[in-house]
């Protein structure tokens, strides 16, 4: 198992090996998680490390053509989902879920722990 790399300074800035250790992490943490694969080999980490960086590269290219300064905007972003019927539908998916969620966490904060029915 890999070490967690040590930084010289004290900030809280992570330099690029932490970083990467961070996403690797989090990627042998899904495969455990999803797939119950409690040590994934290495090869498979950085495959799906590498698949995931060259697709958030593409996307942020892709929205990167419609702004004016070559840089991700939120319009960028805006575009992207309104030009990709897939991802418009993932967008959309998530944001109800996350709506749910906010009503759910409200109810709960507002009438306590307690008194919260379920169903």
């Amino acid at each position: 198992m890999n070490a967690i790399p040590q930084s010289s300074n004290s900030s809280a800035v992570m330099s690029e090996a932490e970083e990467m250790y961070a996403i690797q992490k989090e990627v042998r943490d899904m495969l455990f998680g999803f797939g119950d694969v409690r040590n994934p080999r290495e090869e498979t980490v950085n495959f799906l490390t590498n698949l995931a960086f060259e697709h958030m590269l593409h996307l942020i290219q892709h929205g990167a053509k419609v702004c004016k300064k070559k840089k991700l905007t939120l319009d960028g972003c805006y575009c992207i989902a309104l030009t990709n019927d897939k991802y418009f539908a993932k967008i959309s998916s998530q944001l109800r879920h996350f709506e749910q969620v906010e009503h759910v966490l409200s109810d709960f904060t507002l009438k306590g722990p307690q008194e919260f029915e379920f169903g």
